[in-house]
């Protein structure tokens, strides 16, 4: 599972002999990197006639009623993706590096930066594709995401103009 999640975004095995599944798959598994334990799951199996599901639950330290085993298991909450407003209308003057175009943060918990070496110019006059990596201030519980595509519209620079008075 990943921050933010429910249990019905959790797999449980596909096994032949029966199906498994959480009794309330709404429940939230938090908003924190964490290890749920004691969590329930519900196993019902397919063939109650031939089989003692009782007694094999009894020895997995599960419960069985009703056709139905419950056991406890423990659910391990990684990091999610961060979500992030993309930003938009970015400029930059021919002639500027990476390093030299700011990224607005705007409402996002966290900060954008070029993939790009902050020395290498952004190019020629124009609106190109570049890509940017997202770092959410949190990142203990949302993972830094990557090579997202960003419009970035280069704009002429003004020369410097020297006037000669005399030649």
């Amino acid at each position: 599972a990943v921050v933010g999640d429910t249990l019905a975004n959790v797999y449980v095995p596909r096994i032949s002999t029966g199906v498994y599944s959480w009794p309330d798959a709404t429940v939230s598994v938090g908003n924190e990197v964490k290890t749920l334990t004691g969590v329930s799951l519900k196993f019902t199996p397919n063939d109650t006639a031939n089989y003692d599901w009782e007694t094999a639950a009894t020895n997995a330290g599960a419960t069985y009623a009703n056709g139905v085993v419950t056991c406890k298991v423990s659910v391990q909450v990684c990091a999610g993706k961060a979500s992030y407003v993309l930003p938009e209308n970015l400029t930059a003057v021919y002639g500027q590096t990476f390093g030299e175009v700011k990224i607005p943060s705007g409402n996002n918990a966290g900060k954008f930066e070029w993939i790009y070496s902050t020395e290498k110019t952004v190019g020629s006059v124009g609106v190109h594709t570049y890509r940017i990596n997202y770092i959410p201030d949190d990142m203990v519980n949302y993972q830094k995401v990557t090579n997202i595509y960003v419009e970035l519209t280069v704009v002429q620079a003004v020369p410097d103009y020297v006037r000669l008075e005399s030649i």
